[in-house]
């Protein structure tokens, strides 16, 4: 076994061995909440847009939508999807894989307000969601949002502490198909979402930048528990055994 196998085998030990046994977890069922509203769930909005699935590496898109969409009381999240637009688009053949870095923050930033600057826009509470391959595929039905994208990670939002921030950012350098696949939005103020975008992940969004375009989005909210985390009480015992690992003697390379 090679030294760097070894060292993730006897971290990763580690880590299993000081989290003890997970707090225990009802059974989650999931609840959709469609923004703007639960009107569009039968309805088609104003626009199309192709931006989650046509941007290339390094290209950043954030969306804000408003807390108020989403009721008074803090729940979790644990996914989302997006409704293909086949009306004015046909669907492209061919489906592709990408691999996108999705984390969701609570904004102090207004709807129809976000900075241009990605970094001012962000909540102290962010959390990365997401990291990893996402599959886009044609649509099945009028008005399915069949464009899945489940998290590896459960996000606390609390609408009381600002709005919700989805940061979306393509990290793959392949090339797309010639024909996108394009999403139901809507292109309104007042409406309770919009974006910011830019070419690269840095801090300023140029060219583009920032307007009222939203994908018409069903969020997937969970009735019960979230995904079951170390218990507080195992966090004595991590430190103990990470200091025990760095202890261990090493081999020379």
């Amino acid at each position: 076994m090679s030294r760097i196998a070894a060292s993730a085998r006897n971290a990763a030990l580690v880590l299993a061995f000081a989290a003890g046994p997970a707090a225990p977890a009802m059974a989650a069922s999931l609840t959709p909440v469609v923004a703007p509203s639960d009107a569009y769930a039968s309805q088609f909005g104003t626009n199309n847009n192709c931006m989650v699935a046509c941007m290339g590496e390094g290209q950043r898109l954030q969306t804000v939508y408003a807390g108020s969409l989403f009721g008074e009381e803090a729940f979790y999240l644990r996914g989302m999807a997006f409704r293909y637009r086949a009306v004015e688009y046909p669907a492209n053949p061919q489906s592709y894989t990408r691999d996108l870095a999705i984390t969701l923050s609570s904004t102090t930033k207004a709807v129809d307000g976000l900075s241009p600057t990605f970094a001012e826009n962000v909540g102290t509470d962010a959390v990365l969601v997401l990291d990893g391959p996402v599959t886009f595929a044609p649509g099945g039905g009028t008005f399915a949002f069949d464009q899945v994208i489940m998290f590896d990670q459960d996000f606390l939002f609390d609408p009381t502490k600002g709005n919700l921030l989805v940061d979306l950012l393509h990290k793959d350098d392949r090339p797309y198909p010639v024909v996108y696949f394009y999403y139901d939005a809507i292109n309104s103020t007042g409406d309770g979402m919009s974006r910011v975008v830019g070419l690269n992940s840095q801090d300023t969004a140029h060219p583009i930048g920032v307007d009222s375009v939203a994908l018409v989005t069903k969020f997937f909210r969970i009735e019960g528990e979230a995904l079951p985390v170390p218990e507080p009480a195992s966090a004595p015992l991590l430190a103990a055994s990470l200091a025990l690992l760095a202890a261990l003697p090493r081999r020379k390379p």
